[in-house]
């Protein structure tokens, strides 16, 4: 995340990516499944997010090879620098509770659900 704190994007825009780039990768999801691309079909939900304790479960409804979805579950390392879990729970207390019609979890500090364009 270091050049990542370095773009002029507000808070709320930094810790979405810092925490959606550490995610992807070790949860090998593909952009779709965590922000909205051509589809939203694919694309994590609020209620598809649980973060309790040193614990991430994410549920992806479907992806571009399954109709079926699949959870995902991470524990935190802080062993690490670019820790998902961590990453994840830092940008829930920036993003903070949304308001009653937020669908997707990934928010622009705008309240616009993050797309592949934007990443």
């Amino acid at each position: 995340c270091g050049v990542i704190h370095s773009l002029p994007i507000s808070p709320v825009d930094r810790a979405a990516f810092c925490a959606l780039i550490p995610l992807a990768f070790f949860a090998m999801l593909r952009p779709g499944e965590l922000v909205v691309s051509a589809t939203d079909a694919h694309t994590v939900r609020v209620q598809h997010v649980s973060i309790a304790g040193d614990a991430l479960t994410i549920v992806i409804p479907s992806s571009k090879t399954s109709a079926n979805e699949f959870t995902v579950h991470m524990v935190a390392r802080p062993d690490i620098s670019v820790c998902p879990v961590s990453a994840m729970r830092e940008y829930s207390k920036v993003r903070g509770p949304g308001r009653s019609n937020d669908v997707f979890f990934f928010l622009s500090m705008d309240a616009v659900a993050l797309s592949h364009v934007m990443i």
